[in-house]
């Protein structure tokens, strides 16, 4: 975690004033949200936070159909329907950790 928060933190610090930037995934977890949180506080400008929410079995349907290059890590959802990546021609496959056991474990998580 530490070494998400120094990423995020350089990364504050190097951008321009005025900028707006957008967070994604993060915070995913107690003690990061408060790490996250004295950044943001720390940061000069206007701070807005976001809330998607998404039936479950939608979250189940898009992360059990989502492929990833095996190359460069690009993922692609499920209406992608070739076999190869189209920026490096690496072989598209399922995530090990995207199953249904998985992802209800990741819910669970998410929800506590």
């Amino acid at each position: 975690m530490k070494v998400v928060m120094d990423i995020i933190e350089n990364f504050m610090k190097k951008l321009p004033a005025g900028k707006n930037v957008l967070f994604d995934g993060i915070p995913r977890k107690m003690v990061q949200a408060e790490t996250f949180d004295a950044l943001m506080q720390s940061s000069t400008g206007k701070i807005l936070g976001i809330l998607i929410e998404v039936p479950e079995e939608v979250v189940m349907k898009r992360l059990t159909s989502r492929r990833l290059c095996e190359k460069c890590k690009t993922v692609y959802p499920a209406v992608y329907n070739k076999e190869t990546c189209e920026k490096c021609g690496g072989k598209l496959v399922a995530r090990s950790d995207d199953n249904a056991e998985s992802i209800k474990t990741r819910i669970k998580a998410y929800f506590r």
